[in-house]
């Protein structure tokens, strides 16, 4: 028996590879749209990554907090680096989420049989922008500070609830050093873990139903004799190379972002938040960052803060 065979007669790594990439059909007719599933793999992977390494020197307190960004920053080798990485990535990866939702709702992946496929998906967007917002916090800055009270309000608009659920999520009467440490807790622990939970729970899901493709084809109903759909490819390696591609040309365009532009006009990251947080002082306006920007528009359309905020999460 060779080791090979040995690894995998106790663990069957490569009976999992060649269940779910090799003998894994996909339909012929998957176009540009198809690519951004995996692309958001890869900018969560790109997140992890950058996200353990900022994790080693940053200090989820009051005082220390911005001051461990900016030593990051400018002390740090490489530091301005894995920081603009980990900013940047943010934002890509709401830029392939959206492109990605836009591609379900064009070709009716919500339809019998995805149904599942679907709400995993929207409960991963859903945590996606919890993680999002949380991590917004921790830099510190007036807007991060500023966001948090705003969104912290809306949990106490909920009738009868919504008080003691505002207080337990920021650990205090106003959102204080204790609101940090816990959306740092959140932000490293709690969701990430969901989150990859999720993103297993969604694949199994779109492996067990198939992908959908823009003629609507049902792949799985016409299969030869040999139990082989006719209408689809193996996903390795016809769609890998497609995928490594396509790989390819995002990292392009995103370093070349954080290389050149990485705060993108204040787009990515606002000139408010490089000050430190000044509970005394307002800015003078308070906006989140652009991918939660329109709930927060709805938000703030509504007189009502409770319809506000019922009209956000209907939206």
């Amino acid at each position: 028996m060779s080791f090979n065979q040995w690894i995998n007669s106790r663990l069957p790594i490569s009976d999992f590879f060649d269940q779910h990439l090799r003998q894994y059909y996909a339909p012929k007719n998957l176009n540009f749209w198809y690519f951004f599933g995996s692309l958001a793999i890869l900018c969560l992977s790109i997140q992890i990554i950058s996200g353990i390494w900022l994790l080693m020197y940053y200090e989820p307190t009051a005082k220390t907090a911005f001051d461990s960004i900016e030593f990051m920053m400018r002390e740090v080798p490489y530091g301005w680096l894995l920081r603009y990485v980990h900013a940047v990535g943010a934002s890509s990866f709401f830029v392939i989420l959206y492109f990605h939702l836009y591609r379900a709702l064009m070709y009716g992946s919500y339809q019998r049989p995805r149904e599942l496929l679907w709400l995993s998906g929207v409960l991963l967007l859903i945590l996606a922008m919890a993680e999002a917002y949380t991590g917004y916090v921790l830099p510190w800055g007036q807007m991060s500070y500023w966001a948090a009270k705003v969104i912290m309000n809306i949990f106490g608009a909920i009738p009868f609830i919504g008080e003691p659920i505002m207080h337990l999520i920021q650990g205090d009467y106003v959102v204080s050093e204790v609101t940090l440490q816990r959306f740092f807790a959140f932000h490293v622990v709690a969701f990430p873990m969901i989150l990859l939970a999720m993103v297993f729970l969604h694949l199994v899901a779109l492996h067990t139903v198939g992908s959908n493709n823009p003629d609507g084809i049902e792949i799985k109903d016409n299969k030869g004799a040999d139990g082989i759909p006719k209408d689809g490819v193996p996903f390795h390696p016809y769609f890998t190379i497609k995928d490594l591609v396509a790989a390819a040309a995002f990292l392009i365009i995103f370093f070349t972002i954080v290389f050149y532009n990485p705060t993108m006009d204040g787009l990515f990251l606002e000139k408010e938040n490089f000050i430190p947080a000044n509970p005394l002082v307002t800015p003078p306006e308070i906006k989140p960052s652009w991918y939660l920007a329109p709930y927060y528009a709805i938000l703030r359309a509504v007189p009502n803060q409770l319809l506000g905020a019922l009209a956000m999460i209907s939206g």
